[in-house]
């Protein structure tokens, strides 16, 4: 009898599904119950594969083994590979890297630095718990051994190369033209009525890039070569999330400003160097220090004044316009420092906001979407001398430096703000050992890790870092200080594994797990005061030299490939963000008694 059933050997494609038809007085073969397992393991992989993808499809974490050389830890996670095999470890696996390279790509040991190495997992099924079963051998009886169960199980491989990746498949229309991105989000149904895919072989989900460097320590990179499946819900809140970037995408296309350069050095004011780097510097008076970007915008304060710069992402070549920051405190002139958006509304903080009693900070919100509430908000009565300002999806993060009695007793404050309701508390912050020869005391840059917000502060010699977070009763959850060993810090940046912090002379980057003892630097007698992250390398302003550095974020090393110089003289560069497509640069410089803002919009 032909054997219908559905076959589980990867490759093997069945034309149909049937399930056991059970009746009373039926006899069942070993097929039968091979076939009732099979039915279900295949349907279930068909779903997973179609319905999932395939990569991690949560935790996998893989993290550096503390003290030991060329060892990984890898966390307890999910993941799904292309033919939809379920791979679940739930324990947590210690590997040693140079066991798992195959002989084949197998290097010289210990490895030549620096060295890279890519580790994968993979479905593997194992048969467990030998049993003796009766045999007949010519009349003759005797005992043969076969497994009680097969384990659904896993292994690591490492490699020394980067396995490729299955190219996915063009989007096409009925006319076979390739579909962008917009048309895609318009009508999905072109995609969705594309034939199924086929089945895949069993292939190796890639896990995470290892860097050995060459002081022989690893660093461990776990977003840039993960494979990753996505959920629906998470699938979702990233298309959510993309969609009006994607439009705004589209429509830049056709915007033949963005590709014909030429055309820029028509606009009065603006140097545009080779379609990369677009330059505004006929602001006069102006002094730019922190920008911040809320989708459609790019938005800088200038220290200098009560409004703020605006600038319209996709054409910064028209006059750029200030726009009044309303409500200005009594107490202050209401100049701008710190800027951040909390997906409604641009806070701004008045550092200069204070009164004799110390408690009349001031921050100032614009509702920048067109929801018809109410389009300002200010909120008063905070700590005095409000500055650096993040915002963490939930609450805004300032920082104050108060005079407290007397002019040389300062206090340093960290408040929380809830934007939804106007209300705040406030925390003193103990930063010892502050320098005193420091001309702005107090938390220097903050950032947000996505766990804890980071505030970086002066000291006698070196760099304080401290990082907070939010405790179970609301109250932040303060930290220790943790000196990084070098002076003057300019700026903080994470990038989404590592803090970095520029200061006078060099870079230093900080493994967030273990601060104390995983500290990388990059030396030099060159003062960096600027930072950011585009997702693959980080951006370093140093002014001294007037241009912007590409750092490898894995070795933390300057690679020297890309360099832009910003060709000024009198330079000073206050602040660098990223807005998915550009580097926005906020800087001012002085010559001749006159001062001048400078924004420079470079394309990455």
């Amino acid at each position: 009898m032909q054997d219908n059933a559905n076959k589980s050997q990867p490759g093997d494609q069945a034309t149909f599904f049937e399930r056991i038809n059970y009746y009373f007085g039926k006899m069942m073969l070993v097929r039968d119950f091979k076939a009732e397992q099979s039915y279900h393991n295949e349907k279930r992989w068909l779903t997973n594969r179609l319905g999932f993808g395939w990569g991690t499809l949560c935790g996998l974490e893989v993290q550096v083994k503390e003290k030991s050389e060329l060892s990984v830890i890898v966390q307890p996670g999910l993941a799904l590979d292309n033919y939809g095999h379920e791979i679940w470890i739930t324990e947590e696996q210690s590997l040693n890297l140079e066991k798992l390279v195959p002989e084949k790509e197998a290097a010289a040991s210990p490895p030549e630095s620096p060295t890279e190495y890519y580790l994968t997992v993979m479905y593997f099924e194992c048969k467990v718990e030998p049993s003796p079963i009766p045999i007949e051998d010519c009349g003759k009886f005797d005992q043969d051994c076969e497994h009680n169960r097969i384990r659904e199980h896993f292994k690591f491989q490492v490699h020394l190369q980067p396995i490729e990746k299955p190219e996915p498949a063009a989007i096409k229309d009925a006319n076979e033209c390739l579909i962008d991105a917009y048309r895609l989000l318009k009508n999905p149904a072109v995609r969705i009525t594309e034939s199924c895919s086929t089945r895949n072989e069993c292939d190796e989900i890639p896990l995470a890039r290892i860097y050995y460097d060459e002081k022989g320590e690893l660093t461990v990179d776990n977003a840039n070569y993960r494979q990753m499946a996505f959920n629906t819900n998470m699938l979702f809140d990233y298309i959510d999330a993309l969609k009006e970037e994607v439009w705004k995408f589209h429509e830049t296309r056709y915007d033949r400003r963005r590709s014909i350069p030429i055309l820029a050095q028509t606009v009065r004011g603006i140097d545009f160097q080779d379609g990369k780097l677009a330059t505004i510097d006929q602001i006069n008076d102006a002094h730019f220090v922190r920008a911040a970007f809320d989708g459609k915008s790019v938005w800088f304060t200038d220290c200098n004044s009560s409004e703020l710069m605006r600038i319209d992402q996709d054409d910064p070549l028209h006059n750029p316009g200030y726009r009044p920051c309303p409500e200005k405190p009594a107490e202050s002139n209401g100049n701008n420092w710190g800027i951040a958006f909390d997906g409604k509304y641009m806070w701004v903080t008045h550092h200069e906001s204070a009164s004799a009693n110390g408690d009349d900070g001031a921050i100032t919100g614009i509702n920048v979407c067109d929801t018809g509430d109410k389009q300002q908000l200010s909120i008063k009565g905070l700590k005095s001398n409000p500055k650096e300002i993040v915002y963490d999806g939930e609450f805004l993060w300032i920082s104050h430096t108060c005079q407290d009695g007397s002019p040389s007793e300062l206090s340093h404050y960290l408040s929380r703000v809830n934007p939804r309701d106007c209300s705040f508390e406030s925390y003193e912050l103990e930063l010892d050992n502050l320098d005193p020869q420091s001309s702005d005391p107090g938390i220097k840059a903050m950032t947000f890790d996505g766990q804890f917000i980071w505030g970086v502060y002066d000291t006698p010699n070196m760099t304080g870092l401290i990082g907070f977070k939010k405790n179970e009763n609301g109250e932040p959850d303060v930290g220790r200080p943790i000196f990084s060993g070098h002076n003057r810090p300019g700026d903080l940046a994470f990038d989404g594994s590592h803090l970095w912090i520029a200061h006078e002379d060099g870079l230093t980057r900080i493994d967030i797990q273990h601060p104390g003892d995983n500290i990388k630097t990059n030396d030099t007698t060159d003062t960096y005061t600027a930072l950011c992250c585009d997702g693959d390398y980080i951006w370093a302003a140093e002014p001294s030299n007037r241009v912007l550095n590409q750092v490898n974020r894995m070795n933390a090393k300057e690679t020297g490939d890309v360099q832009i110089s910003l060709q000024r003289t009198g330079y000073a560069i206050s602040k660098m963000i990223f807005d998915g497509r550009f580097l926005w640069v906020a800087a001012h410089e002085e010559n001749n008694n006159v001062k001048k803002g400078i924004i420079h919009r470079v394309l990455v």
